[in-house]
């Protein structure tokens, strides 16, 4: 008897999802007697149990300015979370900035994924600015954007640097095309072998072959003439 209840309690446990803290607050509160402990004190918040496709716990504030004006806590689904990129469960934090057209603010949404029962209790306290330089990280050119939780710039893909500050150096491509003429290369029109243009492909993008006849008074062909090489038109 105490076997078969013991088995029945242990059917009953490995059948419960994943726990996971929930809640969402927009502006922390001033008002006497207001609530903030989806900022800031999440062990105190409800806790969820989470569906068989929810298998991880999540956490994103909405920082605008500097300043947390939204957060939300809650169980996630790998195949329909934040990270439309992969199904699998993220591993680390993952900051998007948001920009607005007409606006100046610096607005970034910052996701907090985790894998244990309630483990989505991640504070505000402590924000940081990025002060490593004074251009905010060059995020009205978009080379990146301040993780308020690190106080450290992300550089956006192309640029380093402590303010994103640095343009990563691109090497323009030079295109190979057979290069001959039928002149001093009997061969020319059957040749495959390639060699670098004398420019890069912003100069020469294209390869070219082209015929140049002459003709007789009577319109008999006397010479032809195959060049084959790089060109731009």
């Amino acid at each position: 008897m105490f076997q078969l209840i013991l088995l029945v309690a242990l059917a009953i446990s490995s059948s419960e999802g994943l726990n996971c803290r929930t809640c969402s607050q927009s502006a922390w509160t001033t008002a006497p007697g207001g609530n903030n402990d989806c900022y800031n004190s999440a062990i105190t918040t409800p806790t969820t149990v989470c569906t068989a496709s929810q298998t991880f716990c999540f956490t994103a504030f909405t920082i605008t300015d500097g300043q947390v004006a939204f957060v939300i806590r809650g169980c996630a689904d790998p195949a329909t979370d934040y990270d439309i990129t992969r199904t699998s469960i993220p591993t680390e934090p993952d900051c998007t900035s948001v920009s607005t057209a007409g606006s100046i603010s610096d607005s970034t949404i910052c996701h907090y994924p985790c894998t244990g029962d309630n483990c989505n209790l991640i504070s505000t306290t402590g924000l940081q600015t990025c002060t490593a330089g004074s251009n905010n990280c060059n995020f009205a050119t978009n080379n990146g954007y301040c993780n308020f939780f690190t106080g450290n710039c992300v550089c956006n893909s192309g640029f380093s640097g402590s303010e994103c500050q640095t343009a990563a150096t691109v090497t323009v491509p030079v295109r190979s095309c057979v290069q001959c003429n039928s002149i001093t290369d009997p061969t020319c029109e059957s040749m495959t072998t390639s060699t670098p243009c004398l420019a890069n492909i912003n100069s020469l993008k294209f390869c070219q072959a082209s015929w140049s006849h002459t003709i007789d008074s009577t319109g008999a062909v006397v010479r032809s003439v195959l060049t084959r090489g790089c060109a731009n038109i």
